[in-house]
């Protein structure tokens, strides 16, 4: 059975962060007071159902137009992010020190702020999407959380926007906590959700290492 882990003192971070999604064309803002009254889908699933929302979770990332960071013949961890999320961001400068040795999928999703979603289409629509994640983690690393990013909204096509919709409305009816990190272990699929320090990350990439790299299944979408 998969694992669910829940570092200490996250579900409350998790939930101020949940404020609200926007959606792809219409640009609807979604009311936070009903979104606050939804418990994350996660939560909702245990035992078998919980391993097979793992599962397909990090079966279905490929289809999600993620940025891919490291080499594709490496074990696949899978990472729902928030390009305007400070946690996401120290996610991504703890995982680093192992993009050689993983195979990183950056799947962003836009609901931290009104701004998120056309944030994460830039992202993806970039000439070199992993170049413009790595610049805007690094940014929001630096500067840290704000009531509104510096500058203007990126305009972005119609299409991209769709895209991280679509992404958006997956990773809530599927999990609804962020950042979260899905990766396979000999019990199948795990997810560690919030802040994820250095050691404990030392222990999940020794972990993901430990299987066989040749495994399909520990490549997303079985490649």
């Amino acid at each position: 059975m998969s694992s669910f882990s829940v570092p200490g003192n996250v579900l409350g971070l998790v939930a101020r962060q949940m404020l609200c999604a926007v959606c792809g064309i219409g640009m609807v803002l979604f009311a936070l007071s009903a979104w606050a009254a939804q418990p994350s889908a996660i939560f909702t699933h245990s035992g078998s159902s919980l391993e097979k929302i793992l599962q397909q979770g990090y079966a279905h990332a490929h289809q999600l137009h993620p940025v891919a960071e490291g080499p594709g013949n490496k074990p696949a961890v899978v990472v729902f992010f928030d390009p305007l999320c400070v946690l996401g961001a120290q996610e991504w400068q703890t995982l680093q020190p192992y993009r050689q040795q993983l195979h990183i999928l950056w799947v962003p999703v836009g609901t931290v702020k009104p701004q998120s979603l056309a944030y994460g289409a830039k992202i993806l629509s970039a000439t070199e999407p992993l170049e413009a994640l790595a610049q805007q983690e690094e940014q929001l690393s630096k500067t840290g959380p704000s009531e509104k990013p510096a500058g203007p909204t990126p305009q972005v096509a119609s299409y991209w926007l769709a895209v991280l919709y679509a992404n958006t409305q997956y990773w809530r009816r599927s999990f609804g906590v962020l950042p979260l990190l899905l990766y396979p272990s000999r019990q199948g699929i795990r997810a560690v959700y919030g802040k994820i320090g250095a050691e404990q990350m030392h222990d999940i990439v020794q972990t993901v290492l430990s299987e066989k790299t040749t495994s399909p299944s520990h490549r997303v979408g079985g490649k």
